[in-house]
């Protein structure tokens, strides 16, 4: 959000997860971008379930450390809370209650978490998956409640909770309790397909889901008469996502960047519903990712160690801009909401953390 943000940094098997508040790091302006930087790191979220190592050079102090003790209260209480979680954690004493069920204890080392199963529900409550099942954790509770059995992946909706079921790989959706009088089956068609999916929701008429391992995209389109059976869309894809209106999904490979219209799109230049178009082709080098800028006009991606932007309007032919070039491979996200991009860059012999804000559209 606009006051803290969360990162990962990978070193040999482990992943490290950070936590930093934004009112403490110091922004400059850079190359006319009003930029902020990471100085210090002031608390560690997770380290995969083990004690931290001093010898870590993301442990060891810089000058710019001695401001941590400026913290805030709301800031300490915020810290305090994630390290009664971490500490659950560590101990193997964070309980799980089912409703039909007596509380049980789990070991924490077999629950395999990784950060890409937590999905935030609120403000005090998250999802998480455990093997095949999905769990809510409530944070003020310090509890966790069986969810939903049998699932591959899962999304969440404003109102809904969209589930890939383990038998025959159908979709459904549930209230957010996953109550069973609330389940709903959205598609009918089987996929014969082992392996990880993720699934893709704009509404129960708008799905898609990535066969992770495959790079097959499955789509279902209520608009569209050749997708109106959930079914296979297209291969050799590494992402996808839809418009906040519902209307494009853009999807890519390494090679091309391309968008299919799930309406009718009435502004020039004019699409029909199952237009799908190529908005670039990068055959020289490898496409690493690509989302949605805030106008849903225009693409951001990174290759060749550059963070560019594509306009989707091809009638004048292919238009691209560098947005920032990169000593490392630029590992980046934008938040549309805020309408500011995070990404990953070195600076004085470290890796760090620079968010960059676009100048307003007049």
């Amino acid at each position: 959000d606009k006051e803290k943000v969360i990162f990962s940094v990978k070193e040999g098997d482990f992943n490290y997860y950070y936590l930093a508040f934004l009112k403490d790091i110091k922004k400059e302006a850079i190359n006319n971008e009003n930029v902020i930087y990471l100085n210090s790191v002031l608390y560690k979220l997770d380290r995969q379930l083990t004690n931290p190592d001093p010898s870590s050079p993301l442990d060891q102090k810089t000058p710019q450390d001695a401001n941590q003790d400026n913290t805030d209260s709301n800031s300490q209480k915020e810290i305090e809370k994630i390290k009664e979680l971490e500490f659950d954690f560590k101990e193997n004493q964070l309980p799980f209650i089912d409703a039909e069920k007596e509380a049980q204890k789990m070991n924490a080392e077999s629950l395999n978490l990784s950060l890409e199963s937590f999905k935030w529900l609120n403000n005090e409550a998250f999802y998480f998956k455990h093997k095949k099942d999905l769990y809510l954790l409530n944070l003020n509770k310090r509890s966790a409640a069986l969810t939903l059995e049998d699932i591959k992946a899962y999304e969440i909706s404003q109102e809904d909770i969209y589930f890939i079921k383990t038998e025959k790989n159908l979709i459904f959706k549930s209230a957010y309790n996953g109550d069973p009088d609330s389940i709903i089956q959205l598609t009918s068609n089987e996929i014969n397909k082992e392996g990880q999916f993720k699934l893709f929701v704009y509404d129960e008429k708008r799905i898609a889901a990535l066969l992770l391992d495959k790079g097959i995209l499955y789509l279902y389109n209520d608009q569209d008469e050749e997708y109106q059976n959930f079914k296979e869309f297209d291969q050799n894809i590494k992402g996808a996502q839809f418009s906040d209106d519902g209307k494009k999904l853009l999807y890519f490979n390494e090679d091309a960047i391309k968008v299919y219209y799930l309406k009718e799109w009435e502004v020039q230049p004019k699409n029909e519903i199952g237009s799908n178009i190529t908005v670039l082709e990068e055959k020289d080098s490898k496409i690493k990712d690509a989302m949605w800028y805030e106008n849903y006009q225009h693409v951001l991606f990174y290759s060749k160690n550059e963070i560019e932007m594509v306009e989707i309007d091809l009638r004048g032919g292919t238009n691209k801009n560098v947005i920032k070039k990169s000593e490392v491979e630029p590992k980046f996200i934008y938040d549309t909401k805020s309408q500011q991009l995070f990404y990953l860059d070195k600076s004085d012999q470290f890796i760090q953390l620079f968010l960059a804000e676009f100048p307003q559209e007049e």
